[in-house]
């Protein structure tokens, strides 16, 4: 649970937010709305622990923003990142590996699959749509608890949009159909993961939404080419252990 509650904040002299008090509970996916200036990403900002309140406090299930363990919940996408030009997706993961130790790569290279985005190429060569999908893969990946993000579709197309809105909230429905589709060779290797969406309050962040599913077409040794998507690891070997009662 996020709780606000800001007093005031000034920027340059002038006060840019002032009696800012919300909630917003666990599971929630909350959008903020206003005009050029209005402060969204100044709030944003202060959600995420890059500016500290004039007077006031952002607090995560009871601890202040300001806490560094607190942060390793929070993942911020500001709406125009820096990078180098000479930067890679490759080496944007390693840069933020820093910050996010459980950075699941697996993921991170199955979205830019989706994107059809190659991890080492430069950033200096793609558009600006293209370099917000690289993060916004970054962002997912990470597996936050609270995910904040700074005009989330800026810069992207129709069908890239419906692509991250899917990845963040996929319903029931949707993914047992994706499920069948999947186990009938639909999609390339890569293209599609299913993930189940156990707890995202759970403090292990492994329990989140682990990727229980996806698709390779390889011959297996005893199934032939019958089978084109396989468990993950994390997924099956718990049931592995459960069956064998380890």
């Amino acid at each position: 649970m996020i709780n606000i509650s800001i007093n005031s904040h000034s920027l340059g002299g002038r006060v840019i937010l002032e009696d800012i008090t919300m909630t917003v509970p666990d599971g929630k996916i909350l959008g903020l709305v206003g005009t050029n200036g209005s402060g969204k990403s100044t709030l944003l900002r202060l959600m995420s622990g890059v500016y500290v309140p004039d007077s006031g406090s952002v607090q995560y299930d009871g601890k202040d923003v300001t806490i560094p363990s607190v942060r390793e919940d929070i993942f911020f996408l500001p709406d125009d990142p820096f990078y180098a030009g000479q930067t890679t997706g490759l080496g944007i993961f390693e840069i933020y590996q820093t910050f996010y130790p459980k950075l699941d790569r697996e993921l991170y290279r199955t979205l830019l699959s989706r994107f059809k985005l190659d991890e080492k190429a430069h950033q200096r060569n793609f558009s600006k749509g293209m370099r917000r999908q690289f993060y916004i893969a970054l962002a997912l990946s990470a597996r936050p608890k609270y995910l904040l993000l700074d005009e989330a579709f800026d810069g992207l197309d129709a069908f890239t949009k419906k692509t991250v809105i899917e990845e963040i909230n996929r319903s029931v429905e949707e993914n047992l159909d994706l499920f069948e589709r999947m186990k009938k060779g639909e999609f390339a290797d890569g293209e599609k993961v299913l993930r189940a969406k156990i707890d995202m309050a759970h403090p292990n962040m492994l329990f989140r939404d682990p990727i229980m599913y996806r698709i390779l077409h390889a011959e297996h040794h005893r199934t032939g080419n019958k089978w084109c998507i396989y468990p993950m690891y994390d997924y099956a070997h718990g049931q592995c252990d459960s069956i064998e009662r380890i």
